[in-house]
């Protein structure tokens, strides 16, 4: 029986990325072709045209300008203890052992005073004995916490060059490193998944979901031939689509050029994290085709 005037209401999205922890079963079958040996990446410094510097180290990225240095903490997972007191808690975590705090400012949090989990203090550095101006933000994204540390040499000049939050956020984009020639050597993966839940409009009545889990899966081979291989499963069926041919990296962008001569340009970097990066794959014909693939082997 044909429903008149048939409209259905999205009320419920869930997207979650997942990183090379998404997998699917194994094609069977060998491959003649190996992908070679990684032996390590290229640049684990930026020097940016507006007098910014980055620094890949262990437990966060340096960032540092002039007088003022910001410490990009890598993502530490929420746990109950933690949430319990975000500031404190992330502030003897990453940061209290590295200084000695002689005036600690006063912030009241409550949900008309924005950011939650802020402070600002004057510290003297224990490594230089020098003294600085010292704010501590922590940001939470979906059970993740990402600490941004940031020191200055006095409180004006801190002012300044942050007059915002927004200003502390931004500095996550100098987490940001050129890929070299062999870099890319090996497999990388991104995987997703999300569900759609819909109602009638016109009666409130449940009229099902859809559900789409996806897996990307770029393979390198020794610095000139690429494989991917995409599989989707949803409510509607399975897909599984490859693709080879050839590509070049030059420090920012990756090319390739598919089995069917269809040549793609995509901006490319790396963002550094807790043992390991990130590749971007961002398009530059299809700003929506963004990938953000981790490496497994």
């Amino acid at each position: 029986m044909k429903l008149p005037n048939l409209i259905f209401r999205f009320i419920a999205l869930f997207v979650f990325t997942m990183p090379f922890l998404l997998s699917f079963e194994k094609d069977k079958g060998d491959s003649t072709q190996q992908p070679g040996v990684f032996t390590g990446y290229t640049f684990s410094v930026t020097n940016f045209n507006d007098g910014w510097n980055s620094i890949i180290k262990e437990d966060f990225v340096e960032v540092s300008n002039s007088g003022t240095t910001v410490l990009l903490h890598y993502g530490i997972t929420l746990n109950d203890e933690l949430r319990q007191d975000i500031i404190n808690n992330f502030w003897n975590l990453l940061a209290a052992d590295r200084y000695t705090v002689t005036n600690l400012y006063s912030y009241n949090y409550s949900a008309l005073n924005f950011p939650y989990y802020y402070m600002e203090a004057d510290v003297i550095e224990k490594a230089t004995g020098n003294i600085k101006f010292l704010s501590f933000w922590v940001k939470t994204v979906n059970g993740t916490a990402y600490g941004y540390e940031v020191t200055s040499d006095t409180k004006s000049e801190f002012q300044q060059k942050f007059p915002t939050i927004e200003s502390i956020e931004n500095m996550y984009s100098y987490n940001y490193f050129a890929i070299g020639k062999n870099d890319l050597i090996g497999t990388w993966q991104e995987g997703s998944g999300a569900f759609t839940q819909y109602y009638f409009v016109s009666s409130g009545d449940y009229a099902g979901m859809n559900i789409v889990v996806s897996n990307l899966k770029y393979t390198f081979y020794n610095s000139s031939i690429y494989l991917t291989d995409f599989k989707s499963v949803s409510s509607v069926g399975y897909i599984n689509e490859k693709e080879n041919g050839s590509y070049g990296v030059n420090e920012w962008e990756v090319i390739t050029t598919d089995q069917n001569s269809k040549v793609s340009n995509f901006k490319s970097w790396f963002e550094a994290v807790k043992g390991g990066r990130i590749l971007h794959l961002w398009n530059k014909q299809f700003s929506g085709e963004h990938y953000q693939l981790g490496r497994i082997n």
